[in-house]
């Protein structure tokens, strides 16, 4: 896959990702269910057909995002007990 190809399909799950939260609201779904049907369509199982075998480097982007939304549950949980 070229580079221009790499950056055209991130550009576009990134704007299925946006589209996606967009309309949780409206479907009254919560966003991460939509996330992760973009996810699985996008995936090498999925009509995107998108090869993925590089497990270390998920489970390295799954830890740090997983520390990344800790914090800012953490955040939010504290600032609403200060009122």
């Amino acid at each position: 896959m070229s580079i221009h190809a790499g950056l055209l399909l991130a550009g576009v799950l990134l704007l299925l990702g946006i589209a996606s939260s967009k309309f949780s609201a409206r479907l009254g779904v919560p966003v991460l269910v939509l996330f992760l049907s973009v996810g699985m369509l996008a995936g090498s199982e999925g009509v995107g057909r998108i090869p993925f075998e590089n497990y270390g480097l998920a489970n390295s982007v799954g830890s740090v995002a997983l520390a990344v939304v800790s914090h800012h549950v953490d955040q939010q949980s504290s600032s609403s007990s200060r009122c």
